[in-house]
């Protein structure tokens, strides 16, 4: 219970500070453990992807299977998961993993989306909008890693 009040009083203190203290305030803790928490996030949905390409069923929602596109998104799963341990706890190369990954990834719905509008693929609404918010999350996570104080803060 000690970190939850200890993660509450960095927000506080984050709301009371001025515009440019923002970072100078002890929530370093807080950030590295939002910044781990939605690259874990994003881990899960290449695992549920991965899932669904292998033909199974979640929720009632099935996707076109492809063995390669789930190799790919489990080995993007496992990666981005390490990569979210890495800042969690981190480790010198947690910052440039992430980066990178982070490129990877957002490239892939790129060629996901080419693949789409040249006709190779079929879409449906659940699918669309569970896109919609996972390459959301990238390009976030993605904007605040090339933050200098955000990448400051990881490779500490």
């Amino acid at each position: 219970m000690s970190e939850l009040s200890n993660d509450v009083e960095a927000l506080r203190t984050l709301a009371l500070s001025a515009p440019g203290d923002v970072l100078a305030i002890p929530c370093t803790t807080l950030i590295i453990k939002l910044l781990s928490l939605a690259i874990a996030l994003e881990a899960a949905g290449f695992a549920v992807a991965a899932m669904l390409h292998a033909g199974v069923s979640i929720f009632g929602v099935t996707e076109t299977r492809g063995v390669s596109e789930a190799i790919v998104q489990s080995i993007l799963g496992a990666a981005f998961a390490t990569s979210a341990y890495a800042i969690f706890r981190r480790r010198p190369w947690a910052w440039r993993s992430a980066l990178i990954l982070h490129i990877f990834g957002l490239l892939g719905f790129v060629f996901g989306i080419a693949q789409y509008v040249a006709g190779a693929g079929t879409e449906f609404e659940l699918r669309h909008v569970y896109n919609q918010v996972r390459v959301a999350l990238l390009v976030v996570v993605f904007a605040v890693l090339l933050m200098p104080r955000v990448r400051s803060l990881i490779t500490r």
